[in-house]
């Protein structure tokens, strides 16, 4: 599926932490578009908005790995960096400080993608060994 978005990603010539930072800022401008989705609540709008912001997440994801291993930097030397307050403009460091609640409030754990199982729904389960 193609999102709006993908082209201006896909646009971006910058490299390493510069490209990071420039996929960070575009995909905050998509947050305000999929809060009013989420806000229709219509269940099959909220499904491709939320499928959207997974989207959005893993490309932020992959970009981030791969300008991270192509740096030599270690992970959490390049989050700080990344994460300097002087990448950003005051609107967009507000927009990153409030994001996890924003997607808490709609459900959306983006580091936990599988369902979490059903408490009234109990698995049976196999023996680990058999006598």
């Amino acid at each position: 599926m193609a999102y709006s978005w993908e082209t201006s990603f896909n646009n971006v010539k910058l490299t390493g932490m510069a490209r990071v930072i420039e996929l960070i800022k575009l995909g905050l401008k998509e947050i305000p578009r999929l809060h009013k989705e989420f806000l229709l609540k219509t269940n099959e709008r909220y499904i491709v908005a939320r499928r959207e912001v997974l989207a959005i997440f893993d490309r932020l994801d992959r970009e981030i790995t791969q300008a991270r291993l192509e740096s030599g930097m270690s992970e959490g030397v390049f989050l700080i960096a990344l994460r300097n307050p002087a990448n950003y403009t005051p609107e967009e460091q507000e927009a990153l400080t409030s994001l996890p609640a924003l997607l808490k409030l709609y459900g959306i754990d983006i580091f936990n993608r599988r369902p979490t199982p059903s408490p009234t729904k109990k698995r049976k389960r196999n023996p680990p060994f058999k006598v």
